[in-house]
């Protein structure tokens, strides 16, 4: 006989992860044997796999008794999220932009944030990173820069100094670095006007001497649709002379303005001269020139010449259709010819979109004083340049000050130190902000009231100076003084023999000017003495002894005896000795006698009443 023996099959199993994410990979085990068979021909007990799609893996087990069984399983991949960042990628300078990641369920932005939106204001360019999680809990990265574009950049030019009452011009030029579609520039400038000089004629005795109309411009249109100029020439009344020119025929001068204060310049004796251009895009001044000297000694044409108070300096201001674009003034004149150059071409003002005049203006002031009898400023070869290009935008889109007006500058008159704001915006949006300070100076020299001294006795007079500009003398007195007697110190003592009146004119380093005065009364050896006489307010009554201020009554009668106001008009009682009268409103001006009656005497007195 035979016994056969039946073996149990071998119970195979398989354990580990059945659900992955698409790239990531899964161990499977299998048990229930001791030796193993996968569909993927491995003879592990473990695999690892990486499916890219959803997949069934086999296992063949065989137990020590050689049986056999099998298993399997489905290894499932779920897709990754598709992640997504929208939003804007270029910002301005110290703007900011809402990155928005999509795609799952969560998010986990390389901040630290864990919202679907954030706002960032980097300074520089940055890179941000978010993670999204689907609902199957897979995962995946995306990235975005934000690049910074830079603000536009901005600086100023004008007046910064002036004297309370006084106007100030300020002018802001913007530029940008960023890239600005349908900008262009003139490359390739030429002459559009010239004025040469040498038909200059200056005579008193036909008034040639204020008649410009021998000074015609010469004029090309370049590559523009139309140039025009006008004559070089001083407003009517303003005369010029005619001198040597650099290059042996004549040449213009002009006087000089004394002032060395821009603020304190008179622009109606400017010399002058405007070039309209017609673009058919764009239209554009790059430069301008000329020659100029302020020489040690001056020299008519067919006249005299001698010794000159030549001016140190000169001013050029530019206007665009009335607005000022360009302001620069402390240039330094030349003894002998030079040739002055300015260049504009990185000038965004002196661009325009239209039909546009410029008007040119040019001051010498800030004389040197030797002496001499004449002032002069010579000029000659004056040269404009400019083209036109093809572009329909400009590179600076606005201008917005901080007292609402829009344009390339602004005239103030402040009565006190003020700081102005503009905001520059340029073709991509971007804004740069800037201030400019205007330093008002407001000088003003205090001699207190009126003074009564005795006859014989002197008094040192000593004004209190306040508001007197600032100009940086490194320590020493900002403020010129002169006295009506002639005195130019700081303070002068006096021994007047009769009543008199002084004046003191005050000028500080930026020509501000105050004049105070006061009047020194001489006490006559008379018990009751009244001053001021002329008066405009009040009349002060000075008294030897002591007054009874309760018997006191005042009066004042017309020239002919009658009475044009009641007793006891306003009093202000300084002391025993010393009452102010104040003059009574209806009193116009003229002469009058005021009765003073103190109980004890009666005193009349003859003053002029001013009003």
């Amino acid at each position: 006989s035979v016994t056969v023996t039946v073996n149990p099959l071998p119970n195979p199993a398989i354990t580990g992860d059945n659900v992955i994410c698409n790239g990531e990979s899964t161990t499977l085990t299998a048990s229930g044997g001791s030796s193993y068979s996968w569909s993927n021909g491995q003879s592990t007990a473990s695999i690892t796999v990486s499916p890219t799609a959803t997949t069934t893996y086999s296992v063949t087990v065989t137990d020590v008794n050689g049986c056999s069984a099998a298993t399997s399983v489905t290894v499932t991949v779920n897709p990754l999220p598709n992640p997504a960042i929208t939003g804007e990628l270029k910002i301005c300078q110290g703007g900011n932009t809402i990155l928005t990641a999509t795609g799952g369920i969560s998010f986990a932005w390389s901040t630290g944030q864990l919202v679907p939106s954030i706002t960032v204001s980097p300074a520089t360019n940055t890179t941000y990173t978010v993670t999204v999680t689907n609902a199957n809990s897979c995962t995946a990265s995306t990235s975005v820069t934000v690049m910074i574009k830079p603000r536009p950049d901005l600086y100023f030019s004008g007046t910064e100094n002036i004297c309370k009452g006084d106007s100030a011009v300020i002018v802001v030029t913007g530029s940008t670095p960023n890239s600005c579609n349908n900008v262009c520039n003139v490359t390739n400038p030429t002459t559009l006007a010239s004025w040469h000089l040498d038909a200059c004629v200056s005579f008193m005795s036909n008034n040639t001497h204020i008649d410009y109309s021998e000074f015609l411009p010469v004029i090309s249109n370049g590559n523009c649709l139309g140039v025009s100029a006008g004559i070089v020439h001083r407003l009517p009344n303003n005369k010029h002379s005619c001198t040597p020119g650099p290059n042996g025929t004549l040449g213009m001068c002009i006087p000089s303005q004394d002032h060395c204060a821009p603020s304190k310049l008179d622009y109606k004796q400017a010399l002058r001269f405007q070039i309209s251009i017609s673009p058919s895009q764009t239209g554009q001044i790059t430069g301008l020139r000329f020659y100029e000297q302020s020489p040690d000694t001056f020299r008519f044409n067919a006249g005299p010449s001698g010794a000159n108070n030549y001016a140190t300096k000169f001013l050029l201001r530019v206007s665009k259709n009335g607005e000022y674009i360009y302001y620069k003034d402390d240039i330094a004149t030349n003894r002998t010819w030079n040739l002055q150059e300015f260049n504009f071409g990185d000038n965004n003002n002196f661009k325009t979109l239209g039909n546009a005049t410029y008007l040119f203006e040019l001051i010498p002031y800030c004389r040197i004083n030797n002496g001499a009898t004449e002032s002069v400023w010579d000029i000659d070869e004056i040269e404009v340049l400019g083209g036109c290009c093809q572009g329909t935008a400009n590179e600076i889109t606005s201008y917005q000050w901080s007292n609402g007006d829009t344009g390339t500058s602004i005239t103030v008159k402040p009565t006190a130190n003020t700081t102005y704001t503009v905001t520059v915006t340029d073709c991509c949006g971007c804004t740069h902000t800037g201030t400019y300070d205007v330093k008002v100076g407001c000088l003003m020299a205090d001699l207190g009231p009126d003074r009564m001294i005795n006859l014989g006795q002197s008094v040192t007079l000593s004004p209190i100076i306040t508001g007197a500009s600032d100009c940086n003398t490194n320590g020493t007195s900002n403020v010129k003084y002169k006295w009506s007697n002639g005195a130019t110190t700081s303070s002068i003592t006096v021994t007047p023999i009769s009543s008199t009146f002084y004046r003191l004119t005050v000028t500080d380093c930026n020509e501000c000017v105050d004049v105070e005065s006061i009047s020194i009364h001489i006490m006559m050896n008379r018990p009751v003495t009244t001053y001021p006489n002329p008066a405009t307010e009040r009349i002060n009554i000075a008294s030897e002894a002591d007054l009874n201020i309760a018997s006191l009554k005042v009066r004042f009668f017309s020239a002919d005896g009658k009475k044009v106001s009641a007793e006891n008009p306003d009093l202000q009682i300084i002391n025993q000795r010393n009452v102010s009268v104040i003059i009574p409103p209806q009193l116009t001006s003229g002469v009058y006698m005021l009765e003073i009656d103190t109980g004890e005497a009666r005193f009349v007195e003859k003053v002029i009443i001013l009003k």
